[in-house]
């Protein structure tokens, strides 16, 4: 490359990288590693092409082409970002994420529990309710709202789930969680 590029790679389980420049090819990145081992490569991995500093706009494609299909590709699911300011919010959401999941999957299977479901069985439902509604998050055009919506009756048993949820402020509690772990992803990254 003959331009003044800053490429920032971002791998959920290590600390913000901070930006470098790149100037000859090949571009000089370590492909990132899932936070989590998984059985398949269903990683988001975040990452940022600063092209601010290039003399012309259309270099911001070559970044693209030439990293995508070979250094980064095989690790999951990208997600190009226009800022590296970005990736603290990335570390909230999505780097923290799978802890989030198993957390409510934890409740899940202690009610189940609690309600008389063995704990074998009450984990096989949560970790299959989480992967289908997962995946038709994945593959409808709906907002999870929508979605939300369309399996909850009035007055019947998720409508009784969801107010319960709604009374103890949950949605606001966990948004809060996430813009703590935000906040603590910016001081790790000073």
């Amino acid at each position: 490359l003959h331009h003044a590029l800053a490429l920032a790679v971002f791998r959920a389980d290590q600390k913000r990288p901070r930006s470098h420049p790149v100037d000859q090819n090949p571009i000089p990145v370590e492909p990132p590693v899932p936070a989590a081992p998984a059985p398949a490569p269903v990683e988001v991995v975040a990452v940022v092409v600063d092209c601010a500093a290039a003399e012309d706009p259309a270099v911001e494609a070559e970044p693209v082409a030439l990293v995508e299909p070979t250094v980064l590709a095989p690790t999951g699911s990208l997600l190009w970002l226009p800022r590296e300011a970005d990736l603290d919010a990335v570390t909230a959401l999505s780097g923290s994420g799978p802890a989030y999941v198993f957390y409510f999957l934890e409740a899940m299977v202690q009610a189940g529990v609690e309600m008389g479901l063995d704990a074998g069985a009450a984990r096989r439902l949560a970790q299959e309710t989480f992967a289908g509604a997962a995946a038709l998050a994945m593959q409808s055009d709906e907002t999870p709202q929508v979605l939300r919506e369309r399996v909850t009756s009035k007055g019947g048993t998720t409508h009784a789930a969801i107010t319960t949820l709604e009374s103890l402020q949950v949605r606001t509690a966990f948004v809060r969680a996430l813009h703590a772990a935000r906040d603590r992803a910016e001081e790790l990254g000073r």
